[in-house]
């Protein structure tokens, strides 16, 4: 453990992340998740801070995506006391002008962001998890990319 999250060893991760072995599970075109115990400043998320992920525009997946935020030690979604710790392009996010989403993280909602907020809790890890849903080309070859999870001051 190292500030409240489990420094878990490699070759078990993705195990311990999804346990389950299915061919579909493992198939291209079913769903991609992509997930992060860090910000891009390789320091730990912990719910007492406020991070940002930006979502570039045109998001590869053909049915969806969505983004899920989980207690970093437990592995459940996180009990932030709302009905599901999530947002999808079902969920109605404010887009940006580009058509890029920007989605916050952290225990206080930023001004102007509730559409785009998932609660954390103070005093405890967390990590996201993007999900595609129908993924496409753009994700394999990486000519879209999703960038780090960054830390920034709700109130700038």
């Amino acid at each position: 453990m190292k500030d409240g999250i489990p420094q878990i060893d490699r070759r078990a991760y993705v195990y311990y992340m999804a346990l389950g072995n299915s061919p579909a599970m493992l198939a291209q075109n079913v769903a991609y998740y992509l997930w992060t115990y860090k910000d891009a400043k390789s320091q730990p998320l912990l719910g007492e801070n406020t991070y940002k992920l930006h979502i570039p525009p045109n998001v590869p997946a053909k049915q969806f995506w969505s983004v899920v935020v989980y207690d970093a030690l437990s592995r459940s979604e996180l009990q932030n006391g709302e009905r599901f710790p999530s947002l999808s392009v079902y969920t109605g996010p404010k887009k940006n002008a580009d058509g890029s989403v920007d989605i916050f993280f952290g225990p206080k909602v930023p001004t102007g962001e509730e559409k785009n907020w998932i609660r954390t809790i103070s005093d405890k890890g967390f990590f996201p998890m993007f999900r595609w849903y129908s993924q496409e080309k753009p994700l394999y070859d990486k000519t879209w990319q999703l960038p780090d999870v960054e830390e920034v001051n709700p109130w700038d």
